[in-house]
C-alpha cells in the first residue's frame, strides 16, 4: 500500500509522471489474438483480445489517464485504447487529452469515472504469435493540490478479458477471469505541520514569525498555496483560538502563494486568528499549512518596536503528519 498525496510527480519537462503500472502477461503463447486471429482466413467480424482495467473507490476529485497504446516490450503485439464505455464498441482509438498542460502532449487519455469506478479496454491490435506477451500499462493520476479529500478506502484495480457475456460475440469470456481488485493507494492531503516550539509577545517580548511557501523550487516541484492555520497552546488558563496566521502579502484570510515567504508578529497572529483572542501569550504554536514544503523562522527579541536587543531566532521544526517526530530540521 502506498499513499498519494495529490502532489503529482513532474519531471523537468513539466509533465505529469506515471504514478504506478498495471501489468497484464499473456501466460501462454497464442492467448492473445487479433480481430484477424479471430477469424482466420476471412474478414473479421468481431474485434481482438480485449483487457478491461478497472479502477474502484475512486474519490471524487481525482482524474485517471492512460495510454491510447501500449507496445510490447519485446515488439511485435501492441495493445490500443478503444473509445468505447463498453466491452464490445468500435474499435476506434480515444481522443488524446490535450488539458491539463502537464498530461497534454504525452498521448494520454481521460478515463471517467461514474459512482467510484472507472474501466478502460484496450484491444489486442497487432501480435507476435511466436512470444508470450506481457505489458505495463502506465497509470497516471492527477487533481489539484489538495483537491480530493483524505479517504480510508484504498484505489483498487483490477483487470480482467472483455467481453465476459453468454452472447455470441467474438471473442467472449466466461466469468472469473478477472484479477482480484487489489487495493493499493489511500488518499493524504499533501500538507506541512512546522513547530514553533517557543513564542512569547509578554513583558516587553515580542516574537517575529516567517514561514516560506517552497513549492516553487529548481527541482521541477509543482506550485501549491494554502492558508496555514495557527493552533496556540500555553501553560495554564485557556489557550488561544486558533485561526488563519496572517497574509501581509496577498491580504487578511488569503491563501499563502507558491515562492513566497511572509513575515508577521505574534501579535498580529492573535489578532488575526479569532477575534477575542488575548493581546499577549506565551507558549508553543503548531502551523498547519494546506501545502507541501513550508519551512518556517522565528526569533524572540526584547523592546520590540524600537530599539531591540537580547534577540535570538530559532527555524521551526517539521512535524511527521499525525505525531510530533520532527522529520527535519527546516533545512
Amino acid at each position: 500500500m502506498t499513499s498519494f498525496g495529490i502532489c503529482n510527480p513532474i519531471n523537468a519537462s513539466g509533465k505529469a509522471s506515471p504514478n504506478f503500472y498495471v501489468s497484464v502477461v499473456e501466460g501462454f503463447q497464442n492467448a492473445f489474438k487479433t480481430a484477424a486471429d479471430e477469424n482466420p482466413g476471412g474478414t473479421p467480424t468481431g474485434f481482438g483480445t480485449r483487457i478491461a482495467v478497472t479502477f474502484t473507490n475512486v474519490p471524487a476529485g481525482l482524474s485517471i489517464y492512460l495510454p491510447r497504446s501500449v507496445p510490447n516490450g519485446s515488439g511485435g503485439t501492441a495493445l490500443t485504447a478503444v473509445t468505447s464505455a463498453t466491452a464490445t464498441g468500435a474499435s476506434t482509438a480515444p481522443t488524446a487529452a490535450t488539458s491539463p498542460s502537464s498530461i497534454a502532449d504525452q498521448d494520454l487519455f481521460f478515463v471517467p469515472s461514474s459512482s467510484g469506478t472507472a474501466t478502460a479496454y484496450f484491444e489486442v491490435t497487432t501480435d507476435n504469435l511466436g512470444s508470450i506477451d506481457t505489458f505495463y500499462i502506465p497509470v497516471t493520476l492527477y487533481a489539484a493540490a489538495n483537491a480530493v479529500a483524505a479517504q480510508s478506502t484504498m484505489l483498487t484495480v483490477a483487470t480482467s478479458f472483455a467481453p465476459i457475456t453468454s452472447a455470441a460475440t467474438i471473442p467472449s469470456f466466461a466469468a472469473g477471469s478477472s484479477t482480484v481488485p487489489l487495493g493499493f493507494l489511500s488518499f493524504t492531503p499533501c500538507t506541512t505541520s512546522l513547530l514553533f516550539p517557543f513564542v512569547s509577545n509578554v513583558s516587553g517580548f515580542e516574537t517575529g514569525i516567517a514561514i516560506s511557501n517552497t513549492t516553487v523550487d529548481p527541482f521541477g516541484g509543482t506550485a501549491q498555496s494554502g492558508t496555514c492555520t495557527l493552533n496556540f497552546y500555553g501553560t495554564g488558563g485557556t489557550n488561544p483560538k486558533p485561526g488563519p496566521a496572517p497574509n501581509p502579502n496577498e491580504g487578511s484570510g488569503k491563501p499563502f502563494a507558491g515562492g513566497e515567504s511572509y513575515a508577521f508578529t505574534l501579535t498580529s497572529a492573535l489578532a488575526a486568528a479569532a477575534s477575542g483572542n488575548p493581546a499577549t501569550f506565551t507558549g508553543y504554536i503548531i502551523a498547519q499549512c494546506g501545502f507541501q514544503n513550508a519551512h518556517g523562522f522565528a526569533y524572540i527579541t526584547y523592546g520590540f518596536p524600537g530599539t531591540s536587543s537580547d534577540t535570538m531566532g530559532y527555524l521551526a521544526l517539521v512535524l511527521s503528519r499525525g505525531s510530533t517526530a520532527p522529520e527535519s530540521l527546516g533545512q
